[in-house]
């Protein structure tokens, strides 16, 4: 089986302006970084509790059929 994220989520589940007032920071010059953290955070989270925080698209591959027709999701919604 091989899962394939097709469409990413729209939306980070934390904005830069949340995380922003939360670490007291005022200037834009560490955006980026704070947005890449954001990014990295969600995924560490979704890959370690296997759910997914934000809407996405999955396309799911099978070598065979799976036995007794059960096709079990790599991620929860």
């Amino acid at each position: 089986m091989t899962a394939a994220l097709i469409t990413g989520p729209a939306l980070e589940p934390v904005s830069l302006a949340d995380v922003k007032a939360h670490l007291r920071v005022d200037a834009s010059d560490e955006d980026a970084l704070l947005t890449a953290a954001i990014v990295s955070a969600r995924v560490h989270v979704e890959s370690a509790t296997r759910r997914v925080l934000i809407e996405q698209g999955w396309r799911i591959y099978y070598d065979a059929w799976p036995r007794r027709r059960i096709v079990r999701l790599p991620v929860a919604p």
